[in-house]
């Protein structure tokens, strides 16, 4: 277990908690029973609720949910189980004032693996103090399109060649978090943002991160 108060880190894995490849899952908790216990650990370290992510137009909780699957032949019976879960994993997103955490609770948040008979394989808590340092305008959908046009925006798949005109069609903001212990002086917000592309004729969908702060 490795507590790191100072970058807000909390991690802790317990590998006897997932059956051997001899063995066969005992106890898997189910998905609503893996809520369960995932928000009784959510307590138990003391995170503020009022700091997790909400569903859209709702007060209930965004969550991520994970499992893994394995394939063994069961001696006893002299068959094949194909599909058995051995974890079942909640993950819980973090955000401050109305914008989520990247990483899905890995980059901000709590994420927390069960096993067999609901013991926990693995609780990751990342959870910095962030404090308030200055407030800054949200840019504009125009102040976003320049920012793209100057090549500050990072895009997954090449920019088609030939754009006339460029029209957004979804901002979602982000913070960036880090994913480990490491420091982390700073939070700094990005713009998940996606665009229609009109490359005179041809249209165009794409999607890239741009900075929301530009640096004074």
């Amino acid at each position: 277990m490795g507590i790191y108060p100072s970058e807000g880190y909390i991690e802790y894995m317990d590998e006897t908690a997932l059956a051997s490849m001899r063995e066969s899952p005992k106890g898997i908790p189910s998905e609503e029973e893996a809520y369960r216990l995932a928000l009784k650990y959510l307590r138990f370290v003391g995170v503020d609720s009022s700091q997790l992510a909400r569903k859209s137009g709702s007060t209930e909780l965004r969550v991520y949910r994970m499992k893994t699957e394995r394939s063994y032949t069961d001696r006893k019976r002299g068959e094949r189980i194909v599909g058995a879960v051995d974890l079942r994993g909640v993950c819980f997103v973090r955000w401050i004032d109305g914008m989520e955490f990247t990483g899905l609770g890995t980059a901000g948040g709590v994420v927390v693996e069960f096993g067999d008979e609901g013991k926990v394989h693995q609780l990751r808590v990342n959870w910095r103090n962030f404090q308030p340092y200055r407030l800054e305008a949200f840019p504009t959908p125009q102040q976003f399109v320049e920012r793209i046009r100057k090549g500050l925006a990072v895009a997954v798949d090449p920019i088609p060649v030939g754009i006339k005109k460029i029209t957004i069609t979804k901002v979602a903001p982000f913070y960036q978090g880090i994913a480990t212990d490491e420091k982390q002086p700073f939070l700094y917000p990005f713009a998940d943002v996606e665009l229609d592309l009109d490359a005179g004729g041809t249209n165009h969908f794409l999607r890239v991160t741009c900075p929301v702060v530009m640096e004074q």
